[in-house]
């Protein structure tokens, strides 16, 4: 799972794996995480388009179809600003922070936590030369999917994949446990 999701980062938005939510701290929901998906992957597009560019053929269609894909994306961030924001500081809250840290998060305004994240994500991503191709690919395959259905889709595979996972390999973050939907039970 751990591979499959690194190379998912590449194309959508996360370079961690989540495991389940400690008690002490609110977990993120499938909402939350599908907004921080639509809400990163603009970022994650162009740092793996500009990282890739060397290694990709320029026919290559994550370099082809980057802007429209980036562009499926951004016409969903609008929506998802309000509950991206809360994600992020339920993940900032549960790294070890102090109570002040904490606390100026909790006070900075929605845009400039999503502008921390995102800026976060743009110093962070490693992608190296099998990530470009395998990404190319991934991207190939997700994109005539719309946006939600791709954030959703990575959602449920963390959701699914966080006991499988060895935990020297997981960077923590509270997401929920996954729950059938109504028409499942």
């Amino acid at each position: 799972m751990y591979k499959f999701w690194k190379i998912a980062s590449l194309s959508i938005a996360l370079i961690f794996v989540a495991k389940p939510a400690m008690a002490s701290v609110t977990c993120i929901t499938s909402s939350e995480m599908d907004a921080l998906l639509i809400i990163s992957a603009p970022t994650v597009l162009k740092v793996v388009k500009q990282k890739c560019k060397t290694v990709l053929s320029k026919n290559a269609y994550l370099i082809q179809n980057n802007e429209s894909i980036l562009a499926k994306f951004e016409a969903n961030r609008d929506a998802s600003r309000s509950l991206a924001a809360k994600a992020v500081l339920k993940i900032m809250s549960s790294q070890p922070l102090n109570k002040t840290q904490v606390e100026s998060l909790r006070t900075m305004p929605s845009d400039s936590i999503l502008e921390l994240w995102q800026n976060g994500i743009s110093a962070s991503l490693k992608v190296d030369a099998n990530s470009c191709l395998v990404g190319n690919e991934s991207m190939e395959l997700l994109d005539p999917l719309p946006p939600q259905n791709m954030t959703k889709g990575l959602t449920l595979l963390m959701q699914a994949g966080f006991n499988s996972v060895s935990k020297k390999q997981q960077i923590s973050f509270p997401l929920c446990p996954y729950k059938p939907s109504q028409s499942q039970r």
